[in-house]
């Protein structure tokens, strides 16, 4: 994984489980993280929303987006 790439992943394959975690690694300090708190906003930020959120390891303040011309969530600097 990249710095600066993110991920939603399901926590299974069954229809109504509505669990998972977000992973990205930060672009900051090139940690690799996992966050069940931002899970929930993935439907916001795929229509739009920047979410912005401090990395565990640095502190530093990055934002989650989706990138539609890559069709890709991806994590960046504020």
């Amino acid at each position: 994984m990249r710095p600066g790439e993110a991920y939603f992943i399901g926590h299974c394959d069954e229809v109504d489980c509505s669990l998972g975690t977000f992973e990205y690694k930060c672009p900051v300090c090139f940690e690799f993280n996992t966050d069940y708190v931002l899970w929930w906003e993935e439907d916001e930020i795929w229509k739009g929303k920047v979410v912005t959120f401090n990395c565990p390891d640095c502190g530093e303040e990055l934002v989650i987006e989706w990138e539609q011309e890559n069709c890709q969530y991806i994590v960046r600097k504020k």
